[in-house]
């Protein structure tokens, strides 16, 4: 009775647990964000902080997100829409994975077992709010509401695209299509991690009647990457905003994935002068300030990324360890693991689908050595969301229907889930410690930073220059109030859209001459950094300016410190 109710009303039942889950776990925990990237583009939207009006230019987030969630912003500040967005976003995604468990598996220890993996594993990602995360979540979902099907076993061969229009593919194709809008980068990676199931159900008896579906899921991605070529058309029209990503490309090289490490130190050099920048410049460059067009531009860097061979030749077996290293250390892995690990016991696995889950498991640790070797070591963002999907694996893609009574088992087999069991629940208290000891911070944070925005006490006539990421945005609640902020400018060291247009509103060609030689522009740079990247500006100015130049510290807190900056002839003097 229990399975027919159920797979009778699965979208009903999946959507209402849901909610419930996510009402509770917003009730008990205080959430932040994850890194400074969301609350920047929050700032941005709402247009607070940042910038001095709200704008659509989001950087890595489509410009139709960035204009539906200004109008939003443009209606009532006092809603936290930025936040609610990126919660939508993730409470489609579980509703999803949700559903297709029920459809799957209608039986009620199907429930069960989808509790654990939510408070083992989805909880940490509600509480650490990022936008690539929910761009792969939701991106999955999509990809696997299009290519799985409820029946396994089903080999009827439907006529053609008109009976595959249903909503289940409906909704699958707008997920997938969010995925892409919310970062375009998500969806690719989603994409990745779904193959093996592509792979799986495009076997000959399943062929005819998975062709069709597939041919909507390959348009549904060719309409992503029309919209992201929309999305650099905007960006093209717009003075401020055009040659953004063309720059930011050859940037990320250097900024995100240390291409200088591909050549020894001489050499490296050599390429540094022979694009006309100082050592010093580069090292202001690697610091994350550049706002000298003529220096920084997309033919510049490009010409060093042309000189560099096109991977990491020096990676060598220590980094590669000390990565991975830092990626099992996570308590976060080490809960999807345990998850995974109890879900695939209580799963009787057929031939087909234990060779499924043997090419994720192939899948996953090749996709973070390919980041770690050709790229970077992966964040968090992009580990956390990777991980997650496989402890799902166990619970969506089973081949049975049923999980059976306990006689099916075996005494090895119980044994094993059993002692599982026990150490999912000793992780279980260990997670609900640890999101409990956050939502704490998360709440003491958000105090004290106001507390420090008033101490600032800005106004709207000053321009507060920041070291990129140095405010540190991330300790601010996604569901607070925005107003404290809304005498505060504080633009990136970097050439982003939202940086030029604060500059242009402030009648300021050149920051670099600005931060002093006008009072009521200061220099915000990260606490304890002050030493060593005051000495790079101080370069700099000699460099290329021939000008001494002098600081002051005018205000100092735990995240960040303030410098009144000015021309002279002496020493500058670190208080």
């Amino acid at each position: 009775m229990v399975s027919g109710i159920l797979a009778e009303h699965a979208v009903a039942v999946a959507v209402s647990i849901t909610l419930v889950l996510f009402l509770i776990t917003y009730l008990v925990y205080t959430p932040g964000f994850l890194f400074n990237d969301d609350p920047m583009m929050m700032l941005l939207v709402a247009g607070v902080g940042r910038v001095v009006e709200p704008t659509i230019y989001l950087n890595y987030t489509h410009v139709f997100i960035g204009s539906v969630l200004k109008h939003l912003y443009s209606i009532t500040m006092d809603f936290p829409w930025y936040a609610l967005y990126l919660i939508a976003t993730l409470f489609a995604a579980h509703a999803t994975f949700l559903y297709l468990i029920i459809k799957r598996n209608p039986c009620f220890l199907a429930l069960l077992l989808y509790l654990v993996y939510f408070f083992l594993v989805a909880v940490n990602l509600l509480i650490n709010l990022q936008f690539t995360i929910s761009s792969i979540l939701v991106s999955i979902a999509g990809f696997l509401l299009m290519v799985t099907d409820d029946d396994e076993k089903r080999v009827d061969q439907p006529a053609g695209l008109r009976s595959c229009l249903t909503t289940r593919i409906g909704v699958g194709f707008l997920l997938i299509v969010l995925g892409s809008l919310i970062r375009f980068d998500g969806m690719i990676l989603a994409c990745l991690l779904v193959t093996p199931v592509f792979i799986q159900r495009l076997r000959r008896p399943l062929f005819p009647a998975v062709l069709p579906p597939v041919l909507l899921l390959v348009v549904a991605v060719i309409l992503c990457f029309g919209l992201a070529r929309l999305n650099s058309i905007a960006y093209s029209r717009d003075s401020n905003a055009r040659g953004f990503h063309q720059r930011n490309k050859a940037a990320i090289q250097f900024l995100n994935y240390n291409a200088e490490r591909r050549v020894d130190p001489a050499t490296m050099q050599r390429i540094i002068n022979e694009s006309g920048l100082s050592l010093n410049d580069f090292a202001m460059f690697k610091t994350w300030f550049f706002m000298n067009d003529q220096l920084y531009n997309e033919s510049s860097l490009k010409e060093m990324v042309s000189q560099l061979p096109n991977r990491n030749v020096h990676v060598n077996f220590a980094d590669v360890y000390d990565s991975l290293q830092t990626i099992w250390n996570d308590a976060f892995v080490h809960n999807c693991i345990v998850c995974f690990a109890f879900l695939l016991v209580l799963n009787p696995l057929n031939r087909r689908n234990r060779v499924l889950i043997i090419a994720i498991l192939c899948l996953i640790p090749a996709l973070v050595l390919y980041l770690i070797h050709f790229a970077k070591p992966p964040p968090p963002r992009v580990y956390f969301a990777i991980i997650s999907y496989l402890a799902l694996v166990p619970l969506m893609l089973a081949a049975s229907h049923r999980f059976g009574g306990l006689s099916r088992f075996g005494h090895v087999r119980l044994g094993i889930g059993l002692l599982l069991f026990l150490v999912v629940i000793a992780h279980g208290w260990s997670a609900f410690a640890a999101c409990h000891y956050q939502s704490r911070q998360n709440r003491i944070n958000d105090d004290l930073y106001r507390q420090t925005i008033r101490n600032l006490d800005p106004n709207d006539h000053q321009l507060y220059f920041s070291w990129t990421g140095a405010p540190a945005w991330q300790l601010i609640s996604p569901f607070g109030d925005l107003r404290f902020l809304e005498n505060l400018v504080a633009p990136d060291s970097r050439q982003e859209p939202s940086t030029k247009a604060v500059l242009d509103h402030f009648g300021i060609d050149d920051i670099y001459v600005a931060l002093s030689g006008t009072s009521d522009v200061f220099l915000v740079v990260h606490s304890g950094h002050a030493k060593y990247k005051l000495a790079h500006y101080r370069e700099y100015m000699r460099e290329h300016y021939e000008m001494a130049v002098t600081w002051k510290r005018v205000a100092v807190n735990p995240w960040f410190e303030v410098y009144d900056v000015a021309a002279d002839a002496g020493d500058s003097q670190f208080e």
